[in-house]
């Protein structure tokens, strides 16, 4: 505690916390309170227990009406300064435990347009996360991927995640946590409803603290995709809002509102969300979550860097690694090229997996699971990272799904999977478990064009992680498309643009003369790596 307050006004003195919203006097700058909850508010004591809990009251005998106000607007209730049945109902309903009012007073945000509430920010843009306890209510990596989605949803700032997984790592930023009751931080839960996690802000030092850590109750029935129970992403990713030092917003529809509204099937972070993170840590412009790594030396002679005009699929895993597959080769690749040692034999990552694969996709939604198609697209095989889980037909796995698809990939539009064939795609329902209604529909919606001409079907398709782009292969080129603007990307040199070049590093000129092991010099590999990851 004293680590983190004196953390604080050293970043005050340094000006690294906002100054434009100020800062309000508060019980704690850790944002969680070091008392019991106030539990069920049922009378006017129960309610000063709750506005002095939350910091809308500062003692007991202060300005109550005020007190009422300041919670009612925090709450969009009307603001009648009255203990009424809307401010008890308010009052009751599942929140965040951490207080309100932290980097600006609700008299301030009544008066602007923008409600997020900007506390303060970790020194560096790349965060460490670690899972160090588990709720019997999820398994362990449905819990791990959930949280991984959940901290994904603020990369539209300028912030880097890197899970770490090392137990004894005492310098881990984010330690993910479940508890019951009264847990050794001072802010106790209070069993099912009410309170349902808490997160503390970042300390604006590198010194280990409790500073980013968040706790979630696990007195709460936590689910994933239903609503029923409370959802376990959706108060992740609230949480890790604080986290990152945003403080509750006064905007109902915001992620970062403290109340829980229940499960939204197609969550979307709000505008003020956005605003507020950004006003953080800037805008993620796009570019990679890694830097630049060293030249290494070229694979020994018979194990050529460089694929065939045609990939078969492009996939992502749980663990964060991403591979193209062609025929009986597969290549890692990093933001900044193949990583060493690629190619490899598709035995040699993936066992069990046939070559020639259709092909393959990534879904979070479904566990963390990769699936790929094969045999002229009749089965599908599943795996979790590199374990292979089974197999079955494409008809028992995806009904109404046809076979021979070409390409497979989620879009981060809506977190649908769809599928090529041909010139037509489909989407996926995973609530219903069925083909959407109203598919297949023709390939050129999407508007993918290859010097003009509409590309008339895809190799392989997928969401990179690292820039949240999803990219289209067709033949030997791809384009690159934006997801927010539902357009392809524009861009100096212009989609489409050659994959040999733009994600192996192949030297054209060589690659159409037919060699497939021409290798970039130094100098010019570390220029390509620049180019990946600021560029493709």
């Amino acid at each position: 505690m004293d680590t983190i307050l004196v953390a604080v006004l050293g970043c005050l003195i340094l000006g690294v916390l906002p100054s434009v919203e100020g800062m309000p006097s508060t019980n704690s700058i850790t944002g969680v309170p070091q008392s019991a909850p106030p539990g069920l508010v049922k009378d006017r004591k129960g309610a000063e227990n709750y506005l002095m809990y939350y910091n809308h009251m500062p003692n007991t005998g202060a300005d109550l009406p005020n007190a009422l106000r300041s919670f009612q607007r925090m709450a969009n209730i009307p603001e009648t300064g009255e203990f009424d049945d809307a401010t008890i109902e308010m009052m009751n309903t599942d929140r965040c435990g951490v207080m309100d009012n932290m980097g600006i007073t609700t008299k301030e945000r009544k008066n602007r347009a923008k409600r997020y509430d900007a506390v303060i920010r970790w020194p560096e843009n790349e965060i460490t996360w670690r899972v160090n306890s588990f709720t019997p209510d999820l398994g362990q990596n449905e819990i791990t991927t959930i949280m991984r989605r959940a901290l994904d949803v603020w990369r539209v700032a300028d912030i880097r995640f890197r899970q770490v997984t090392d137990p004894t790592d005492p310098t881990v930023d984010f330690n993910i946590e479940f508890f019951t009751g009264e847990h050794g931080d001072g802010g106790a839960f209070d069993g099912r409803g009410r309170v349902l996690a808490h997160a503390y802000f970042p300390n604006g030092s590198p010194v280990p603290s409790i500073a980013g850590d968040a706790h979630f109750d696990d007195d709460e029935p936590f689910t994933m995709e239903t609503e029923l129970g409370i959802n376990l992403f959706q108060v992740a990713a609230h949480e890790f809002g604080h986290s990152l030092g945003l403080g509750h917003s006064g905007i109902e529809d915001a992620l970062m509102a403290p109340f829980y509204h229940g499960f939204e099937r197609n969550f979307q972070l709000h505008s003020d969300d956005i605003a507020g993170i950004q006003y953080l840590y800037g805008a993620n412009t796009g570019r990679p979550d890694v830097t630049m790594r060293p030249y290494t030396p070229p694979p020994a002679p018979g194990n050529p860097v460089c694929p065939g005009a045609d990939i078969d699929a492009v996939v992502s895993i749980n663990d964060g690694r991403t591979f193209i597959l062609e025929g009986s080769q597969i290549w890692q690749i990093l933001p900044n090229g193949v990583a060493p040692g690629f190619p490899k034999q598709i035995s040699e990552i993936f066992s069990g997996l046939p070559d020639d694969v259709d092909a393959g996709f990534y879904y979070e939604i479904y566990a963390g699971r990769t699936y790929f198609f094969y045999e002229s697209g009749s089965m599908v095989y599943q795996y979790f990272d590199t374990t292979f889980e089974g197999s079955a037909t494409v008809s028992a796995k995806w009904p109404g799904l046809p076979d021979n698809i070409d390409a497979a990939f989620v879009w981060s539009g809506n977190g649908r999977p769809y599928f090529t064939k041909d010139d037509q795609y489909y989407r996926w329902n995973p609530y219903q478990n069925q083909i959407d209604n109203g598919y297949p529909r023709p390939l050129a919606v999407w508007g993918l064009n290859a010097g003009g001409n509409s590309v008339p079907r895809l190799n392989a398709a997928f969401q990179w992680n690292f820039n949240r782009r999803t990219y289209f292969f067709f033949e030997d080129q791809y384009v690159r498309f934006n997801d927010a603007t539902f357009a392809t990307d524009v861009a100096s040199p212009s989609y489409p643009r050659r994959t040999p070049d733009w994600w192996f590093g192949c030297d054209s000129q060589a690659y159409y003369s037919g060699a497939m092991s021409t290798f970039i010099p130094s100098l010019i590999l570390m220029a390509l790596s620049a180019f990946l990851t600021f560029c493709v």
